[in-house]
């Protein structure tokens, strides 16, 4: 079965199998607990993984109230993966079961000065054949790579979601806001600065030296949302497309922990940040 992102079903099946991945086993009803999906829908995607050849029963959990509850587990035979760093000096390659554990690492200097993607893509080639020698190719489910690149934030676009005084209760007053402040910081070391709010009219914002944005859906080309605020629009945004929506790389900066955060991992590789705490699917790149 093959397992696309394109719906909030499959967002939802991606969650509930991230929870039962990372855990040695877990509940239909500890699921529920954690991704606050419905019982019905958390089942009925747990049929579907099962049937997949992804997710096994493995025995039951005795409760004092009720019956057992019957626990789940990730087969992490089902699968194997990949996962590539290409530099301009060297590719490492390994090869992993479906919980991320090692089973075999190649690594191999890049030869010579031709750095050309062609060159670079020979050589992560022979470092994939090398480490899936003697493995049945059809049970690789995918590769992650991995390429450092120069980060420069002056070429980078922002968009400030939440500009007025305070979200809940909502208010479309400018006046005093924080958030005047902090885009007072960001705007010279952002190459473009965009601002959103649900209450504020556009020609406000303008008025204040912003570009106005829409949302949903984001504006193409942006590399950071940060959400400012916690008005009720935030809260009920579509992750998914928002997420997807964004540049390579997306950084989302939630100060009010208004999304959920699974979902925000979920949707694609990505850093979600909050106040003193972060989360990430993807490695930061080295400065």
């Amino acid at each position: 079965m093959v397992l696309k992102l394109d719906s909030t079903k499959e967002l939802n099946r991606r969650l509930v199998l991230e929870q039962i991945r990372t855990q040695d086993a877990i509940s239909r009803s500890e699921i529920v607990d954690a991704t606050g999906l419905s019982k019905a829908a958390v089942s009925t995607l747990v049929a579907e993984l099962m049937e997949a050849g992804l997710v096994e029963e493995v025995g039951s959990q005795s409760t004092a109230i009720g019956r057992p509850r019957i626990q789940l587990s990730l087969i992490r035979e089902a699968g194997l993966a990949l996962g590539a760093e290409l530099t301009n000096q060297e590719c490492r390659v390994i090869l992993t079961d479906l919980r991320a554990t090692p089973l075999r690492h190649v690594e191999h200097p890049v030869a010579g000065t031709d750095l050309s993607p062609a060159k670079l893509l020979d050589c992560l080639q022979r470092c994939v054949e090398e480490v899936t020698a003697d493995i049945d190719v059809s049970r690789i489910v995918g590769m992650g790579l991995t390429i450092p690149g120069v980060v420069d934030p002056s070429t980078a676009t922002v968009l400030l979601c939440g500009m007025a005084f305070k979200g809940h209760p909502e208010t479309g007053d400018l006046r005093s806001s924080t958030s005047l402040d902090i885009a007072a910081l960001i705007r010279p070391r952002v190459g473009r600065l965009l601002a959103h709010d649900p209450v504020v009219a556009k020609d406000e914002l303008a008025a204040a030296g912003f570009e106005p944005a829409e949302l949903p859906p984001v504006t193409p080309g942006v590399d950071a949302v940060v959400i400012l605020n916690n008005h009720l629009t935030y809260q009920r945004l579509n992750v998914l497309e928002l997420v997807r929506g964004m540049a390579e790389r997306p950084v989302v900066v939630d100060t009010w922990h208004v999304l959920r955060p699974d979902e925000v991992i979920a949707a694609r590789p990505c850093i979600y940040v909050g106040l003193g705490w972060h989360r990430s699917s993807i490695e930061p790149l080295a400065p």
